[in-house]
């Protein structure tokens, strides 16, 4: 069973609701402010903060792994999900 995929540049609408569809639209802008910063202060604490036993690459390594699948989510989502088209 074959299903198309959208690749328009059109944004899908995912709810019926003006005011919840309003938080599914986010600028770049966000993502440098809010959650780099965020990001940064996680990884510096969580180097600070780790066990005397445990190695100081697990965390970075930890991060990097992290960042990896959730970079494989993302796109996975987008890919399947978001540009599903329905017949």
């Amino acid at each position: 069973m074959h299903y198309p995929i959208d690749h328009s540049e059109t944004p899908i609408r995912l709810f019926k609701s003006n005011y919840l569809e309003f938080f599914t639209h986010i600028s770049p802008v966000t993502v440098i402010v809010i959650w780099l910063p965020f990001s940064l202060a996680m990884l510096v604490l969580g180097i600070l903060q780790r066990p005397a036993q445990v190695s100081a690459w697990f965390v970075p390594a930890a991060f990097l792994i992290g960042l990896f699948l959730w970079t494989l989510a993302e796109y996975t989502l987008h890919r399947f999900v978001f540009h599903f088209k329905p017949r």
